[in-house]
């Protein structure tokens, strides 16, 4: 089996671990703040920990795409690296500084909302801090992490497109399609549950159409991590979509019953 198989296989699974640990912590954190908590919770500790667990995400994903980019590049029928992949290669690191950014914007936002006191919450004058505490752990730290890891999916399909693979088993192709709609079906719903799949969504969809208009007249035979990325793409966008028109199919439902 190819390297870049292995290790989406591994990536989804590993995913769908750490999602369900994830949202579990989470969970208990919120809980953890609604009640109240001496001051001697409120540690650096704390802070170190969990900047810890998500720089080792980090380092694990960024791992993860290299090694991507390794398989692809082990099983091409191409040697060597013309102008275009050297810039797409920039263009790929370039996304991952930008994830680090949100990853970073992230934890501060997290934090200065947790360790902020009752007391100043209550005062009119923390909405300004709300505002910014808001975006930071919302919109701006999640689009950059989510919509710029589709990105480097993205990038890493154009370089495959320029890359293309030796004819491979037919339980690969499977096998890629298979990761592609479990990684879809786990990165969407996690969308959901982080609470910005608005944000998310034009993105997602801009990726997605721009990766199907690619795709046409390819052969997937020679790209079979676009093929993981077609199914990963188009599942996720769906979730979404599926989501935000929920009420309206469940009347359609109702009414064609």
């Amino acid at each position: 089996m190819n390297l870049d198989l292995t290790v989406l296989i591994s990536m989804s699974f590993a995913s769908a671990i750490f999602g369900v640990f994830y949202f579990s912590a989470r969970r208990k954190m919120t809980k953890e703040l609604e009640s109240d908590r001496p001051i001697t919770y409120y540690t650096r500790k704390r802070i170190q920990h969990f900047f810890r667990l998500i720089m080792l995400v980090l380092i694990f994903s960024f791992a993860v795409s290299v090694l991507i980019i390794l398989g692809i590049d082990m099983r091409s029928m191409n040697h060597g690296y013309s102008q275009f992949e050297k810039i797409l290669l920039v263009l790929y690191v370039s996304c991952w500084m930008v994830i680090s950014t949100g990853i970073g914007l992230y934890i501060s936002g997290v934090f200065v909302e947790q360790y902020t006191m009752e007391a100043i919450k209550k005062d009119p004058e923390y909405s300004r801090i709300k505002v910014a505490t808001k975006l930071l752990h919302g919109n701006m730290s999640h689009v950059s992490i989510f919509s710029g890891g589709m990105m480097v999916f993205l990038i890493i399909s154009l370089f495959e497109f320029l890359n293309p693979s030796i004819p491979l088993a037919t339980y690969e192709y499977v096998l890629y399609t298979c990761a592609g709609i479990f990684f879809g079906i786990i990165y969407g719903i996690s969308q959901i549950r982080n609470l910005t799949w608005r944000s998310q969504m034009p993105y997602f969809l801009l990726i997605t159409l721009f990766h199907l208009f690619l795709m046409i007249g390819s052969d997937l035979a020679h790209h079979p991590f676009n093929l993981f990325f077609l199914f990963f793409s188009v599942v996720a966008s769906a979730i979404l979509l599926i989501y935000k028109y929920r009420k309206r199919i469940e009347k359609a439902i109702d009414y064609t019953d």
